[in-house]
């Protein structure tokens, strides 16, 4: 990445292996798609449950013709939401690259 990992969490304190996990999932989808340039992550509760201990992460990645937000449901468990929501950017990511790879077949 070109600019380093980004993690914030206003509302939450994360642990050291809750930063732990964070960075070894954005390592995951650097290796899967090297041309990331940017990965930010925002751990927070929804604003409506402030009482409530649930969690929702946002990651945000930036590369080469385009951006991809993932936001899913809050969950619980920090462990959970911090894994659905990797998994859903992979998921997207992959959608992505296919995508574009069927363009360039197309073009050719």
């Amino acid at each position: 990445m070109q600019i380093p990992l980004q993690i914030a969490a206003p509302d939450v304190d994360l642990s050291p292996a809750d930063k732990a996990l964070i960075r070894r999932r954005a390592t995951k989808l650097e290796l899967f798609y090297p041309r990331i340039t940017a990965c930010r992550v925002l751990v927070d509760t929804p604003r409506r449950q402030r009482n409530a201990r649930e969690f929702v992460v946002h990651i945000d990645l930036t590369f080469p013709g385009g951006e991809l937000v993932v936001t899913r449901q809050p969950s619980p468990e920090l462990t959970t939401a911090i894994q659905v929501a990797f998994q859903a950017a992979e998921r997207q990511l992959e959608d992505f690259k296919e995508r574009r790879a069927a363009r360039r077949v197309a073009g050719a």
